[in-house]
C-alpha cells in the first residue's frame, strides 16, 4: 500500500492495520527512528521513580500518604514494560522482530508509560487551587518533554 492510497481513502482498513508502516517508507529508516526513540526514553524510565518520589513529597501537604504511595506504585509498574523494551532493544534482542510488531509493542509500552504518569491528575487532585496549578504545570511540562524524547519515531510519538 502506498501513502497515496491512504490519503485518497482507499483501503482504509488496511491503512489502520499497518500501524504507521507504509510500503514506500524505508524500513531501515523506521527501525533507526525506533532505536533513537527507545534510546532517548531509556534514561527517563530509570529517573521516573525518583521524580515520582519528589512529586509525592511536594503533594504530601494536600494528598493522603496512601494515595501518594498508590500513585507512585502505579507509575513504577507502568514504566516497567518500556524499560524492559528499551533494555532489550539496546542489547539487540529485538532485531528479529518484524518492524510492524516492534512498533505495536513500543506504542503500547509508551502509551502505558504516558497514561500512568498522567494519572497524577486523578490521584493527586485536591480542591486547593495551588495544588491544581502545580498539577497542571507538572503534567503539561513532563508529557511535553516525554513526547519530545519519543519524537524521532512516528510509531511511538503518535500514540
Amino acid at each position: 500500500m502506498k501513502r497515496s492510497d491512504v490519503v485518497a481513502g482507499e483501503n482504509r482498513t488496511r491503512a489502520w492495520q499497518t500501524a504507521w508502516l507504509f510500503d514506500d517508507e524505508d524500513p531501515a529508516i523506521a527501525r533507526e527512528q525506533m532505536r533513537l526513540s527507545l534510546e532517548n526514553l531509556g534514561p527517563s524510565v530509570i529517573v521516573l521513580p525518583v521524580f515520582g518520589g519528589l512529586i509525592c513529597f511536594m503533594f504530601s501537604v494536600w494528598v493522603p500518604y496512601a494515595t501518594l504511595l498508590t500513585w507512585w506504585c502505579v507509575v513504577v509498574v507502568g514504566a516497567i514494560p518500556l524499560a524492559m523494551l528499551s533494555l532489550k532493544h539496546a542489547k539487540g534482542e529485538t532485531r528479529a522482530f518484524p518492524l510492524a510488531r516492534l512498533q505495536r509493542i513500543a506504542r503500547c509500552c509508551h502509551s502505558l508509560y504516558a497514561l500512568t504518569w498522567a494519572s497524577m491528575g486523578y490521584f493527586l487532585w485536591s480542591p486547593v487551587p495551588e495544588n491544581q496549578s502545580l498539577l497542571l504545570a507538572l503534567i503539561a511540562g513532563s508529557l511535553a518533554g516525554n513526547m519530545a524524547l519519543a519524537g524521532p519515531s512516528r510509531a511511538i510519538a503518535m500514540n
